[in-house]
């Protein structure tokens, strides 16, 4: 059961869209003077500014005490690292994002 509500959870937090709300979330961000370079999961690279929330928020029941975003050239989102707490654990996620744009294949699951 447990497996099964953190699988939810995760699945949610993989969405875009909830990434996007997410850092709506949080009112103000300070951004580092120098861009990071961000190795991908592809492979590649990319230079990205750091933004880091300012304060703690809540989104959706989770108490977040730390957001931070890498944006590319274009305000195109390439990361994000998020420590938060739901239920009494605290946990840290960290996501990265590429190949917008692409299609997406969703292979069913061998079994």
């Amino acid at each position: 059961m447990l497996a099964g509500t953190v699988g939810t959870g995760y699945r949610t937090l993989a969405d875009p869209a909830v990434s996007a709300g997410m850092i709506a979330m949080s009112p103000t961000y300070t951004v580092q003077p120098d861009q990071d370079v961000i190795d991908l999961v592809n492979g590649g690279e990319v230079h990205a500014w750091r933004l880091q929330s300012d304060a703690p928020f809540s989104m959706a029941g989770v108490d977040m005490q730390e957001l931070i975003v890498w944006l590319a050239d274009g305000h195109v989102v390439v990361g994000t690292q998020g420590t938060g707490t739901f239920g009494g654990v605290q946990t840290t996620t960290v996501q990265q994002f590429t190949d917008w744009g692409v299609p997406v294949v969703v292979e069913p699951p061998v079994g």
